[in-house]
């Protein structure tokens, strides 16, 4: 092999050659190779063209393209000049790279994998003058770009330019791995959290729940324990979501690559686990009754209908693709999105599962005392209606019927008490023009566990307003059923609608029928119920009727005794002098 000599007169090889030139001042001054790079730099304003020309001087074959130094005088001048520029020692080094033993395309190794490389298409010469297959660079940006925003070699750790990234991977994939802001916050000490509603805030890690359990009940595993810990964002505004995926509800029992490829999956009806069969719903005891209850019409979007079977007509769809949102909770159980069971829309216009519904309207009220909530919408406040559906609406007949039928008796008895009046013509007072709710907030009513009609219990105040979460319905029964047999059972103007029994300890309408023998009002019953046993006090101990004042406006025996009112509207007649 040829001996070559630096231009300071140091011998060269291809072991420490380039390391020397790069080194080497006298190089940089007298080389006219490396003056024509410096002015094509100047020139183009990219580096990375030079070292593309530099490679290609190193892959071209000058062993039958140099042209003979006698033939240059008969070439252009520009031509001349261009290869007057190559001085003999550059072009010897050149000529001898050819001459090796090793050829042009086993030069050329990956310093990581060493594969060798024919050209220069599938590998990059790097800044910190490393050859490097193109996949590792690629493997490298994959791994850490969508982190940093940066790619490193994978030898020494130098950070690639911009340049050199984009000479391997395009513009778009790297736009797609450019990490957010929030990414690039997302570390053991916290991250930023933004919630739909705007807010942005600093999320810290919170305390690791290893009890929690998911909607199943299935206490969560390690893994999605901590990352619930760390990801569960809930805002101010009341939406929980995940901070790092922005899933909304957060997603209880699984990370975000595995709700991710939960989403895509396809998933039963009602309890959304994922299935393989054509079904809509699992084989599970639940999701089969549900879907025998569920419409099977599929709306004109294309989705399935979340309406009930044999509905006279379907409503809108509730999937998220169209206008609204089949998550949203039931706001009558708040357990499970209204895509999880078969559902209704009331006339008012809200919707909620179709069990729930009917499950409220069949327990009615809770306490002793009717009470209508149940029957009102929990959204508006609206009366219950349910047009498409002909079952619930005959349920909702019944309790408007009985409504109505309070509604009557309670009006009838303000106007005979001459009650409220004051109130109702007071443009100032919450009753004002509302004759209806005054009598049904001031008089209290119960069902007869015998004769399943309602029944005066007496009126409504401070101390009787406390519904008894726990009663014996059968002690409910109403005066005309326990007078039966009795003087006074029956009124023949009014019938028994309005025939009431005295409470047998204070001078009060009695509500309760206790034991078969023994009449309560609500204040005495509950006093009895809470340990203080009216039932067995002597009479001395007991309420002294106040005589004239007395709220019955009837005379009766002393407290203690059982007395039956007989009939109601006629003793107001008799004491208000008013033929009603």
């Amino acid at each position: 092999m040829e001996n070559l000599s630096c231009y300071c007169g140091e011998d060269l090889d291809f072991n420490n050659g380039a390391s020397h030139l790069i080194e080497c001042e006298a190089w940089k001054t007298r080389s006219s190779l490396f003056q024509a790079a410096q002015d094509l730099i100047k020139e183009t304003g990219s580096i990375s063209l030079v070292k593309l020309e530099a490679e290609a001087l190193m892959m071209y074959d000058f062993s039958e393209k140099i042209i003979p130094q006698k033939q240059k005088k008969s070439k252009s001048k520009n031509r001349r000049k261009r290869s007057s520029d190559i001085d003999e020692a550059t072009r010897k080094l050149i000529e001898d790279m050819q001459r090796q033993s090793l050829g042009i395309d086993q030069s050329l190794k990956c310093a990581l994998c060493e594969k060798a490389h024919p050209d220069m298409s599938e590998c990059a010469f790097l800044n910190c003058e490393h050859m490097v297959c193109h996949g590792h660079i690629r493997d490298e940006v994959y791994e850490n770009y969508a982190k940093t925003g940066t790619a490193k070699c994978p030898i020494c750790g130098y950070t690639l330019s911009s340049e050199e990234l984009g000479l391997i991977v395009n513009q778009e994939e790297l736009e797609k791995l450019t990490p957010s802001i929030a990414d690039a916050f997302d570390n053991e000490d916290g991250i930023i959290a933004t919630c739909p509603c705007g807010l942005a805030t600093w999320l810290e890690p919170g305390k690791v729940d290893l009890a929690y359990k998911d909607e199943s009940g299935k206490i969560v595993s390690k893994k999605h324990a901590e990352h619930m810990a760390k990801y569960r964002f809930r805002c101010n505004c009341g939406k929980v979501t995940c901070a790092k995926c922005k899933a909304e509800p957060y997603h209880v029992g699984k990370t975000c690559e595995e709700y991710k490829d939960f989403q895509s999956a396809k998933h039963c009806r009602f309890c959304n686990n994922k299935i393989t069969s054509s079904s809509i719903s699992c084989k599970k005891g639940d999701c089969k009754d549900r879907y025998h209850n569920a419409c099977k019409k599929i709306l004109p979007c294309g989705h399935q209908c979340y309406g009930t079977l044999n509905e006279t007509s379907c409503f809108e769809c509730l999937n998220e693709d169209c206008n609204q949102n089949g998550s949203s909770y039931c706001t009558i159980c708040y357990v499970e999105g209204l895509y999880n069971a078969p559902c209704v829309k009331l006339g008012c216009g809200h919707i909620y599962h179709y069990q729930c519904l009917e499950t409220t309207i069949v327990k009615r009220w809770a306490g002793p005392r009717i009470t209508f909530k149940f029957a009102r919408c929990p959204a508006c406040n609206a009366w219950v209606t349910t047009p498409y559906n002909i079952r619930l609406e005959q349920d909702l007949n019944i309790v408007k019927a009985l409504y109505e039928d309070i509604r009557d008796k309670a009006l009838k008895r303000m106007k005979f008490e001459n009650e409220g009046e004051d109130r109702i013509k007071n443009p100032k007072d919450t009753y004002y023009n509302d004759p209806e709710r005054y009598a049904l907030d001031r008089y209290s009513y119960y069902m007869c566990f015998k004769c399943k009609k309602p029944y005066f219990g007496g009126k409504k105040d401070c101390e009787q307003n406390n519904d008894q979460a726990k009663f014996n319905p059968e002690e409910l029964v109403c005066p005309s059923c326990s007078a039966i047999g009795m003087e006074g059972s029956d009124c023949k103007v009014h019938g028994k609608d309005f025939i009431e029994f005295k409470c047998k300890f204070c001078c009060s309408v009695s509500a309760w029928f206790c034991w078969g023998t023994t009449h309560f009002c609500d204040q005495c019953h509950t006093r009895q119920n809470n340990g203080d046993y009216l039932s067995k006090k002597s009479k001395s101990e007991l309420p002294v009727c106040p005589g004239k004042t007395c709220p019955l406006k009837i005379t009766h025996p002393p407290n203690g005794e059982e007395f039956p009112l007989g009939c109601t509207l006629c003793r107001n007649m008799i004491a208000n002098n008013k033929d009603f």
